[in-house]
């Protein structure tokens, strides 16, 4: 399986840009957000703790936001 992760991986890698990450303020509070170069998406993040963040997907053309958290592998 090895291998094929390695392929799989050199297949999927690029060299280019495909986000970037810029501080704004989302609902009264200074974010990180990640802005998709070729996706009509926007992911806000907020640090909970050491080893939590919240994020936040939002999605053009969806009324509601889609939340997740991430978690630290300890």
């Amino acid at each position: 399986m090895k291998p094929i992760f390695r392929l799989m991986n050199l297949m999927l890698k690029t060299e280019k840009s495909q986000a970037r990450m810029r501080m704004i303020e989302y609902r009264q509070k200074v974010s990180a957000m990640m802005i998709y170069d070729h996706l009509p998406i926007n992911d806000i993040f907020r640090k909970i703790d050491d080893n939590t963040v919240l994020g936040l997907m939002d999605f053009k053309g969806v009324s509601q936001p889609f939340f997740f958290v991430l978690k630290r592998d300890i």
